[in-house]
């Protein structure tokens, strides 16, 4: 049976979820998206460039955040960190809700497609 350290174990159980890194001597932070494309190049190299490691993993467990961090953070960075994440969030949301093409020019034309029915109902 494998076993799983709390970071793996945390974005396995989160619907979604994202690794936190950062630079805790200038308190410089990024949140990563965790989904299947890995971090490109040009990330990693900004990253590394920026003197960043790994901080731990933020995810949303049955609509509820969870935290696993590789070390304390201080409150103002706990609650400037949560706040990114609830945007992060809200943006994966209205991404999924937003329609995919251009729906009211869709519907415009399904308006205006002309009525085949041998059997009319308007009478």
């Amino acid at each position: 049976m494998k076993t799983y350290d709390k970071f793996e174990a945390l974005v396995n159980q989160s619907a979604f979820s994202v690794c936190v890194l950062g630079n805790l001597a200038n308190s410089d932070f990024e949140l990563v998206d965790l989904n299947p494309e890995p971090m490109s190049e040009d990330v990693k190299r900004d990253c590394t460039r920026r003197g960043m490691e790994f901080i731990g993993v933020i995810g949303l467990v049955e609509g509820l955040p969870r935290v696993a961090l590789e070390c304390p953070l201080d409150v103002m960075t706990a609650s400037a960190l949560s706040q990114a994440f609830v945007q992060r969030v809200e943006d994966a949301i209205n991404a999924a809700m937003k329609p995919k093409g251009d729906s009211a020019a869709w519907l415009d034309a399904l308006c205006r497609l002309p009525d085949t029915r041998t059997e009319r109902t308007d009478s």
